[in-house]
């Protein structure tokens, strides 16, 4: 499809369980992506919070609470009362079994052990304040071969709707630095 469009490099990018797909389209398809950028990402479920939390939210994947959890999604990543409203307004368009079957799928993926396959370049935003999530943050670090990490400070989980101003700058310049050839700067 990529050369149908005339699509010479595509690179990825994935927010939160979003991540794991990125990942996998990485290791399923190497020749066909660039590179990566994972935001708020996990190569796999492990901790008790994130388990719990995926857990819930496939449990009210059902038509009677679906649009509860349209607005608990959507209050949470919004920044700005417009947002919510766009953001909502799309969730609950959603189809509540395909997400449901998203989550489920989601609980029980995990690449870990395979991370190290990935030889394209790879972008990590984070915020500093995700704290359940630096557990993530730091096995992709320490695992992905080409990986560029960038915290984004006094930032939670949510930095597509909350640092967006940051997330495009900082994968702009990434992006730039890679079709340069000067390579990114790994910082942390």
């Amino acid at each position: 499809m990529r050369h149908a469009l005339g699509i010479e490099e595509a690179y990825l990018c994935g927010y939160s369980t979003g991540g794991s797909i990125v990942l996998e389209a990485l290791l399923a398809h190497p020749d066909r992506f660039a590179g990566g950028i994972l935001i708020s990402a996990m190569s796999e479920v492990s901790t008790l919070y994130l388990k719990a939390a995926i857990r819930a939210a496939t449990h009210l994947c059902t038509p009677l609470c679906f649009r509860s959890l349209a607005t608990i999604l959507s209050w949470s990543n919004a920044d700005t009362p417009l947002t919510f409203a766009n953001l909502h307004r799309a969730a609950c368009q959603g189809d509540p079994k395909n997400i449901q079957q998203y989550f489920a799928f989601s609980q029980q993926y995990n690449c870990t052990k395979r991370l190290i396959e990935i030889k394209q370049p790879i972008l990590l935003l984070y915020g500093s304040k995700d704290r359940s999530f630096h557990k993530y943050t730091k096995l992709l670090q320490a695992r992905l071969p080409q990986v560029t990490t960038q915290e984004i400070k006094s930032k939670r989980h949510q930095l597509p709707t909350k640092a967006w101003r940051q997330c495009n700058q900082l994968i702009s310049d990434w992006l730039t630095a890679i079709t340069n050839n000067t390579g990114p700067v790994n910082t942390v």
